[in-house]
């Protein structure tokens, strides 16, 4: 058991590590949707069905945007004619394709003014940036989802051992008191034989109840412990992403030329 709850810390500090090694910075790149080649944010996942995460950014689009994108093929989505106030006062198209990269899954975004336009970092820089900020806050959200229902999860699973432990608990403690008060009667000369058959009885049943609890209490304890280390996992996981997601802090012209 001990050799189980090593492993099992091992594994949840790589996972952590593993969590600090990704990369969740949005590239531009140019990209093919459908027909045509353009210019997108694109962002690291993880290891995340396309499927789930297309769900997910659609969802994103109409509560972030009030925008309602529909399935375009198997891995992509789009919202035509649309106008995204937060990313720019131009109608145009709003692309988003999902795609797995090795282990890893990616998404694109990009927003297509024209038949053959698509904003870029360079004749576009503000709408752009408005984009990049949006597909990474996204992401944030979406993980943090993630970590949040495992934290949610383990605490409502901790709560509910922790309850049955001290049911159990307060069992011990009734068996003991039971079997206290069984001992002072066989050492009375005035129990009866036919008292004395019942009560030995209930002792050999209290004592082997109380064995039983002390296994099931024992494993309840280790379990209370490993779900407590996923707990701790999730916080600082959830933390780590604060950090990961945190935007850089840039100087504004007048500081630059201050210095």
């Amino acid at each position: 058991m001990k050799t189980m709850h090593t492993l099992l810390v091992v594994f949840l500090t790589l996972t952590s590590t593993l969590l600090l090694a990704q990369n969740y910075t949005p590239v531009e790149q140019t990209i093919p949707m459908g027909s045509k080649s353009v210019n997108a944010w694109v962002i690291n996942v993880g290891e995340e069905p396309t499927d789930v995460l297309r769900k997910s950014f659609m969802k994103y689009a109409k509560q972030q945007w009030d925008v309602k994108m529909k399935k375009d093929g198997k891995e992509a989505a789009i919202a035509k004619a649309t106008v995204i106030p937060s990313l720019s006062t131009q109608q145009g198209d709003l692309k988003a394709s999902f795609f797995t990269e090795g282990n890893e899954t990616r998404m694109a975004v990009a927003f297509m003014p024209g038949y053959d336009i698509s904003f870029n970092t360079q004749d576009n820089k503000t709408e752009m940036e408005n984009l990049r900020k949006s597909v990474k806050h996204f992401v944030k959200s979406y993980k943090m989802a993630q970590y949040q229902d495992q934290l949610t999860d383990n605490e409502r699973r901790k709560k509910s051992l922790e309850s049955a432990f001290e049911k159990n608990e307060r069992e011990q403690k009734r068996l003991a008191r039971s079997l206290t008060k069984i001992e002072k009667q066989l050492a009375s000369d005035k129990t009866k034989e036919a008292k004395r058959f019942e009560l030995n009885n209930k002792q050999i049943g209290d004592q082997s109840r109380q064995e039983a609890l002390d296994l099931i209490m024992h494993n309840q304890r280790d379990e209370i412990a490993k779900v407590e280390q996923q707990i701790q996992s999730s916080r600082e996981a959830i933390s780590q992403l604060e950090t990961l997601f945190a935007e850089p802090i840039t100087l504004s012209d007048t500081e630059e030329n201050e210095q």
